[in-house]
């Protein structure tokens, strides 16, 4: 396994023994999977699948409610979605009214994707997606995503936090319709998304 600039993360759904190895080098995502115990000097494990087709990222998460998305947030202020189980490189993009820099992602354990932006007048910096409502037509036993590579507006089920920059955000893993949020030389600040999120 290529260790160059590299980035672990243990898989966020706990039925799940598999792995997240990002190399930031040269952008590749692999998902590989346990495949014995973990022992002094010895691991054992294979590899799944690879994505290496997406922007230079600034911030990452793996979804624990679907494990094949990873979302990923860039400098330039792109936010992709990523399929990183079937070795296709499809990715969804969602569209941001302003540009600039993407600083944090986070999944819920429902299909939320709250996103944390760099701080721009007039528009929101914490943004809400339903990824279930974005991926609706999405036919997962389908390589890829057969979907537009980019969504029109309107974009965010939820949009808070005008002029700030919101630099780190996590949703309560027990309570997945709050979400604490952390402000730039500022404060934290928890909001409570229940009954604020429009159904169809």
């Amino acid at each position: 396994m290529d260790r160059n600039e590299g980035i672990i993360r243990w898989s966020p759904n706990t039925s799940r023994d598999e792995f997240m190895h990002i190399n930031l080098s040269h952008r590749i995502v692999q998902i590989y999977a346990a495949t014995g115990h973990a022992k002094p000097g010895r691991f054992d494990y294979e590899k799944r699948s690879k994505h290496s087709e997406f922007s230079q990222l600034n911030t990452y998460d793996w979804s624990p409610h679907s494990r094949e998305l990873v979302a990923v947030g860039t400098v330039h202020g792109d936010v992709q979605v990523l399929r990183v189980d079937d070795d296709s490189n499809a990715s969804v993009t969602l569209p941001l009214k302003l540009q600039r820099s993407c600083q944090t992602v986070a999944f819920n354990t429902t299909g939320l994707l709250a996103v944390g932006l760099d701080r721009v007048r007039n528009d929101a910096c914490l943004q809400i997606w339903d990824v279930n409502q974005r991926l609706a037509e999405w036919d997962i036993s389908k390589r890829g995503f057969t979907l537009p590579d980019t969504l029109t507006e309107p974009s965010a089920v939820k949009k808070l936090e005008a002029s700030v920059s919101v630099t780190s955000v996590r949703f309560f893993e027990d309570q997945p319709q709050i979400l604490i949020a952390g402000i730039k030389n500022s404060s934290l600040r928890i909001h409570d998304l229940r009954g604020k999120i429009p159904r169809k």
